[in-house]
């Protein structure tokens, strides 16, 4: 296990690694994804989370996996549903504290939150006799969007371990994870790691462990706290291809998209466009995959 002072905690962040920590990954995990990232000789970039997300990771919410499809409730996304309305939708969702979760959409309005496995029979057997499931089978807390404030009364008063319910409520929904678009091993032949390799593995478990060390409840075992749930964007198609025979492929998953945070062995950068990404890969000796040159950025083809 990475210890504190591996991770120097306490280092004042520089200009571009405070610019990163608005939108990418929160302030404490830079820091270690910088110490995993010059112990273990790799180079990992990632799209940009959004303020929303790493407010609610912050709040200690489970970060979703690949298998939920469905979008975090942000002005994109309730633009998209409510359209004319959604300046209206989007105040009460604010009002509400509900912003930066993932939201269950119907059609035309917001139909609930994803909850995270602490919502359950056990631990919460109120909230949890109220939840429905998605077709997917993902369950999800049912909300009225004419009446936030009243359906969402049940689980804001859910009461966590101490009895108390106070913030509680706000671990218990599902918000983005971090998504890299990148893992590149760094040492010897200087590669992009391949899908569901050793090395791909490797690099996945450093970050979570490191992330795990300054964050204790990102437990890098837990399936629903780690915040590197998987590959890398890079990754996506041959991994979906390959394990997952038959599912959609999420083209905005699968296409490139800038710009991205990039920590080389413990120095971060931005990289504006997929021309200073195929610069970086020219300047330390890394082979760009055909698909991800230049001319297909933004237009992935597999």
């Amino acid at each position: 296990m990475m210890s504190h002072a591996c991770l120097d905690t306490n280092r004042e962040l520089t200009a571009i690694e405070a610019r990163i920590a608005q939108t990418f990954v929160r302030p404490e995990h830079l820091r270690a994804i910088a110490a995993a990232a010059r112990a273990g000789s790799f180079a990992v970039s990632f799209r940009a989370s959004g303020q929303l997300s790493l407010k609610r990771l912050a709040n200690g919410a489970p970060a979703k996996g690949h298998d939920i499809l469905e979008k975090t409730i942000k002005p994109g996304s309730v633009q998209e549903v409510y359209g004319a309305d959604s300046e209206r939708r989007l105040a009460q969702i604010e009002r509400a504290d509900i912003d930066g979760y993932v939201g269950h959409w119907g059609r035309d309005k917001l139909l609930g939150l994803y909850m995270g496995p602490a919502a359950n029979e056990r631990d919460t057997p109120m909230l949890f006799a109220a939840l429905r499931s998605t077709p997917s089978g993902h369950r999800y807390y049912p909300v009225d969007h004419d009446d936030l404030e009243g359906s969402l009364a049940l689980l804001k008063r859910t009461q966590g371990p101490s009895g108390t319910a106070g913030s509680f409520w706000m671990s218990l929904p599902y918000t983005g994870d971090y998504d890299t678009h990148d893992m590149i091993n760094m040492a010897g032949h200087r590669a992009p790691v391949p899908s569901g390799s050793r090395d791909e593995h490797r690099i996945m478990r450093s970050l979570n462990v490191a992330i795990e060390a300054i964050d204790p409840i990102r437990k890098a075992s837990s399936g629903s706290h780690r915040l590197i749930q998987h590959g890398p964007q890079h990754n996506y198609v041959a991994h979906m291809r390959t394990n997952e025979q038959g599912a959609v492929i999420d083209e905005a998953v699968a296409r490139a998209s800038f710009p991205l945070a990039m920590c080389d062995r413990g120095t971060w950068s931005v990289i504006e466009t997929p021309e200073a990404l195929a610069a970086f890969y020219r300047q330390h000796g890394v082979v760009l995959k055909e698909k991800w040159r230049e001319k297909r950025a933004n237009t992935f083809t597999a």
